[in-house]
């Protein structure tokens, strides 16, 4: 019977932390001030590799984000 309370104890503790990140993974989703962030590094990062003889990643768009 130990088990079984060492386990509802545990299951609780864990749901919490899952409450918790699903909360703040919404946050982050909706938050407009990181997303014009995310675009400043992009902007940035597409436009080093585009002037860099030696950069040849692809180049990726704020809609890209949406299929990941």
């Amino acid at each position: 019977m130990l088990l079984r309370e060492e386990f509802k104890n545990t299951i609780g503790y864990i749901s919490e932390l899952v409450d918790t990140v699903i909360v703040t993974a919404q946050d982050m989703m909706d938050s407009e001030d990181l997303k014009q962030i995310l675009y400043m590094v992009l902007v940035t990062g597409n436009f080093l590799n585009a002037v860099s003889k030696i950069g040849r990643a692809h180049v990726w768009t704020p809609v890209t984000w949406n299929d990941l």
